[in-house]
């Protein structure tokens, strides 16, 4: 079985860091939403650190999305952090690189 690791601690900035590790795949995905979903009050701002992601598949990206997007709808600013290169690469074919907003 896969495994993922989430963390979640502040930035300097003031915003959320939540550091995911490991893989988002379909046996992960379930835990990435829950713990998703609970960062989605009280926060201004989320940085979701994705470098250190090594296996990423169609149901974890759509995960990403959703979770991402269901943030922003609640009025916070949401930003991909150093994907590792090929979750970047992913997010570049499927042009999500265009609609969600990165920090390299």
């Amino acid at each position: 079985m896969k495994n993922m690791e989430f963390s979640v601690s502040s930035r300097k900035d003031g915003a959320v860091l939540v550091t995911v590790a490991g893989s988002l795949v379909q046996t992960t995905v379930e835990d990435f939403n829950r713990k998703m979903q609970s960062l989605a009050s009280g926060s201004g701002r989320v940085a979701i650190d994705l470098s250190g992601v090594t296996d990423i598949s169609s149901a974890g990206i759509g995960a990403l999305v959703s979770r991402t997007h269901e943030l922003i709808r609640g009025g916070v600013k949401v930003s991909l952090v150093r994907p590792a290169p090929m979750v970047a690469r992913l997010l570049h074919h499927t042009n999500l690189d265009k609609v969600l907003e990165m920090e390299t």
